[in-house]
């Protein structure tokens, strides 16, 4: 036995010096973060697709966050953006950033109701959990493939098995599980309207309860920047109401409005006021084609920078330039 665990140490210490050696890539965010924080930043802004989705149909293909830069050229803004970025790793970020000795003014951190949802929540490959392992655990960056292989860390929280049995509620009347309503198609003209139902079901019906993990995630980041002195500008992401009132009537938007006036709520409790954009954009100015989302055009994308650049110039007693 001895002599095993000799062999199992010896081994170990190969793996993490060859490691060490070929090093560990590091997502394209992080280096981006890390460079800019050897510098000076004003402005991170944090977000999912709904800052760089754009419509076919658009001629300005900019993002939001470049729309914004724009508009406020005397603030540098740093971007870092992906497809299904969420509050646990704008708030793996944000602690990473609290640890840092340069630090942006402001962080811009999108409210997207999609993403309490179980079908967003709790989907396996939108948990981040090695980006949020290599923000927490900077100093182990290197050793992150030995870590995963031997389990010392999870690269697994949610298994596709608990993902497709995860319930579904259509406000507090549970209507099935995520592998009956999570349907994948590339078509749009194969979509039917009972599909686009469906979606509007898993997406947008849930009913949100204050303990709900990524609530929690989001006070912790009001926390985490209070104790370092970095103002959050939290803004609620529009949605496709029109469209989603078509195929529930009477029903989703009363259930959109309840689930985000807890989210103001909660936000309100902790001296925080949202920016609420949640209603504030036609269906037409929405660029989905298969089944709704939050992705807009570019007079969306124009409207959400234009409403965050008064946020900001508010924030900072400052009155737009004639």
């Amino acid at each position: 036995m001895r002599n095993f665990l000799k062999r199992l140490l010896v081994f170990l210490i190969i793996v993490a010096g060859l490691q060490l050696i070929v090093g560990h890539k590091v997502p394209s965010e992080i280096r981006r973060l890390d460079k800019a924080l050897s510098g000076k930043i004003d402005i991170l802004f944090l977000c999912d697709s709904t800052n760089f989705a754009y419509s076919l149909q658009d001629t300005d293909k900019r993002s939001g966050s470049q729309m914004l830069q724009s508009v406020i050229p005397e603030r540098q803004i740093l971007t870092l953006d992906h497809g299904a970025f969420n509050m646990d790793i704008y708030l793996a970020f944000c602690r990473y950033i609290g640890r840092s000795r340069n630090k942006p003014d402001t962080i811009i951190i999108p409210i997207n109701m999609h993403s309490f949802s179980p079908g967003w929540d709790q989907r396996p490959n939108w948990q981040f959990e090695q980006e949020r392992f290599l923000l927490d655990y900077p100093l182990l960056r290197s050793f992150f493939k030995p870590l995963a292989v031997f389990k010392a860390v999870s690269t697994n929280e949610i298994s596709p098995d608990r993902y497709n049995r995860t319930k579904v509620y259509c406000d507090d009347e549970p209507v099935g599980t995520v592998q009956e309503f999570d349907f994948q198609s590339t078509d749009p003209n194969s979509v039917t309207d009972e599909q686009i139902r469906k979606k509007c079901i898993l997406q947008y019906m849930y009913p949100l309860r204050p303990d709900h993990r990524k609530l929690r995630s989001m006070l912790e980041i009001v926390a985490t920047l209070n104790s370092v002195g970095v103002k959050p500008l939290f803004y609620i992401v529009p949605l496709d109401m029109e469209t989603g009132e078509k195929h529930l009537p009477g029903r989703f938007c009363r259930r959109v409005r309840t689930n985000v006036e807890l989210v103001k709520t909660l936000l309100r409790n902790h001296n925080v006021e949202p920016l609420d954009l949640s209603q504030s954009i036609a269906a037409a100015h929405f660029s989905w084609t298969i089944y709704p989302n939050e992705h807009l055009d570019q007079y969306g994308r124009s409207f959400v920078a234009n409403c965050l650049a008064k946020a900001l110039r508010d924030s900072d007693g400052l009155s737009r330039p004639e």
